[in-house]
């Protein structure tokens, strides 16, 4: 929490107070929301780091590859290694979001494992958190259609990163070891266990939407943006309720480890599994909307508990319009969901 300006002990007229308010709060957002935008600038350095590293240690490879092939024949052989490209990309995306982890400490006067505390609630939570997650992932796929299809009309394509399966073991190990595990923790870590909390002075209820808005655009593209987001009420709701971050990271956990194994069963081309797991979604979907209204109470207390810091008029405008830094990740995430995907991969097919 940031001290008042010098002089703040002496009463000030009430539209100074609101002033001063207000820009707390942005100064708040400019920070949570460049967090998302310093991740994906470590990811650079950090990943050109592990490249040179591995041609350092491969000097004999990357010799006789550029006599063969040049340039072309190197990036074709990088392309041609899906294990290798996989570790790579999930060493850089960790080190990039350990750094960018390591930054949010002083940013956002957060401990970074402070919310690593034991629950304050039972299994319950973790259970009606498990339906509600796959609920959230339901209504979020169907936006995401309706999405897609008005976009198309439009002549703009949307585009999502590819996490299936590549056949290779030690590829496909990594990335169920990232996807299931490391990329869970770390992402909570950040995102419920810092963010969140660096806002739930401004109210819980609002500390649990603003991070979630961030956590989808952390995505980067609207497949999985919308979804994110979504799901990220159901774990920051699970966060506060439980005064700990650890059920977020296990629900999260079971999240993604639920995707990764329909993948596993060959999602993709075997009808009985996407008939089973839209089953499953489907009633999901509804058991979700029967606990929102047998829970509503609850969900209540959450919305109408007071915040702890000076209140601030239309806040929800204030965050998410007034923010220089949220704009600028606003800018990034539509660019890149709309523009850079698709010139990286018409970059690709030029090898």
């Amino acid at each position: 929490m940031e001290n008042r300006p010098l002089g703040a002990g002496i009463p000030q007229p009430p539209e100074v107070e609101r002033g001063w308010a207000k820009s707390r709060l942005r100064a708040m957002n400019n920070r949570a929301s460049l967090l998302p935008i310093l991740m994906q600038v470590f990811a650079l350095p950090v990943s050109l780091v592990l490249v040179f590293a591995w041609i350092f240690a491969h000097a004999e490879t990357v010799r006789s590859l550029l006599q063969r092939g040049g340039a072309k024949g190197l990036v074709q052989y990088f392309y041609g290694n899906g294990g290798l490209v996989i570790l790579l990309t999930i060493l850089a995306t960790c080190g990039a979001m350990a750094v960018t982890v390591l930054a949010a400490k002083p940013m956002l006067k957060q401990k970074i494992f402070g919310a690593w505390k034991k629950p304050r609630c039972g299994p319950g939570v973790l259970f009606a958190g498990m339906a509600l997650l796959l609920g959230a992932a339901g209504a979020g796929s169907l936006v995401v259609n309706l999405l897609t299809l008005l976009l198309k009309q439009a002549g703009a394509q949307i585009t999502a990163p590819d996490f299936s399966l590549s056949g290779d073991r030690t590829a496909d190990l990594i990335l169920a070891a990232y996807v299931c595990l490391i990329g869970p923790v770390l992402e909570e870590t950040l995102f419920r266990g810092m963010i969140l909390q660096s806002l739930r002075p401004w109210g819980d209820w609002f500390a649990i939407v603003a991070s979630s808005v961030l956590f989808g655009m952390f995505h980067l593209n609207l497949v999985q943006a919308i979804p994110a987001a979504l799901m990220g009420l159901v774990l920051g709701f699970a966060a506060v309720e439980a005064e700990s971050v650890l059920p977020a990271v296990l629900l999260h956990i079971f999240n993604n480890s639920l995707s990764m194994a329909v993948m596993a069963a060959g999602a993709d081309e075997n009808r009985a599994v996407q008939v089973l797991y839209g089953a499953v979604v489907a009633a999901a979907v509804i058991v979700s909307a029967l606990l929102i209204a047998a829970k509503h109470g609850e969900v209540s207390k959450i919305m109408a508990r007071p915040a702890s810091a000076p209140p601030v008029a239309h806040k929800y405008a204030v965050f998410f319009f007034q923010s220089a830094a949220f704009w600028v990740l606003a800018a990034f995430f539509c660019f890149y969901s709309l523009f850079a995907a698709k010139i990286a991969s018409g970059l690709l097919h030029r090898f």
